[in-house]
């Protein structure tokens, strides 16, 4: 294994530790949980490397919060959309559906 894949892998399951904290301590100290996600973003741009897909829905990608639907995170499905947005900055995420068919046709 060389140095790059070497790096990007421990950076990937150092983002996947801090995840899991950050879901701990979630309810104790949101700030805490708030700073996880800053740190594993700040990794995430310094290595170049992905936040692996279980969490990808779980950070604000304008202010890097620890993303909980229903406490800091509004969901709704409107058109074959599901919107996630951010209470804490107000962004929102918009996930396009597809169904089968559509995906059939491509």
């Amino acid at each position: 294994m060389n140095k790059k894949n070497h790096t990007k892998d421990l950076a990937t399951q150092r983002i996947e530790k801090l995840f899991k904290e950050a879901e701990k301590q979630y309810k104790q100290n949101p700030e805490l949980s708030h700073r996880y996600m800053e740190i594993a973003w700040k990794l995430k741009l310094k290595t170049r490397t992905t936040i692996p897909k279980k969490y990808k829905h779980r950070i604000c990608r304008k202010c890097q919060s620890y993303l909980v639907p229903g406490q800091n995170q509004k969901t709704r499905i409107h058109r074959s959309k599901i919107i996630k947005t951010c209470k804490e900055c107000g962004h929102t995420k918009r996930i396009h559906l597809t169904s089968n068919k559509e995906k059939a046709k491509d």
